[in-house]
C-alpha cells in the first residue's frame, strides 16, 4: 500500500489506470485492474483512512512525520511478473502522489 501526504480517490487514479490500459472493476467494490501478459493488480484509493489498521497508520505516520491523507491499496495477482507490474503502477502513484510506500505489503524488489 502506498500512504499519500495528499487526499486520494479512484477518480484521481484514472490517468494512470488509462495510461496502463488497466480498467475499472464495478463488482465486490470499486477496484482497477491492471495487466501485463499474465501478470495483475488491483488498486483501489481513499482518503478514508477507517478501513486501514490503526497500526498501519500510526507507521506511516511516524515514517512521514505527520498523518497520512490518503492511501492507495495494490493487490498483487498470482500470474507471472505481477510483482514487477506492482513495483511499476506503485513507482508512478508515487511520482504523482508524495507518500511512503509500506514495503511489507510487496514482495519481490520492493523489499527494504
Amino acid at each position: 500500500m502506498i500512504w499519500t501526504r495528499e487526499r486520494i480517490t479512484n477518480e484521481a487514479l484514472d490517468p494512470i489506470v488509462s495510461a496502463t490500459q488497466g480498467y475499472w472493476k464495478e463488482e465486490g467494490g470499486r477496484e482497477a485492474v491492471i495487466e501485463a501478459g499474465k501478470a495483475r493488480v488491483f488498486v483501489s484509493a481513499s482518503s478514508d483512512l477507517t478501513d486501514a489498521y490503526d497500526d498501519d497508520v500510526r507507521a506511516a505516520t511516524e515514517r512521514m512525520l505527520e498523518v497520512p491523507k490518503g492511501v492507495v491499496w495494490i493487490n498483487i495477482g498470482h500470474g507471472t511478473g505481477s510483482d514487477v507490474l506492482a513495483e511499476r503502477i506503485a513507482r508512478m502513484i508515487l511520482s504523482r502522489w508524495p507518500g511512503v510506500l509500506d514495503r511489507n505489503e510487496m514482495p519481490g524488489s520492493l523489499a527494504p
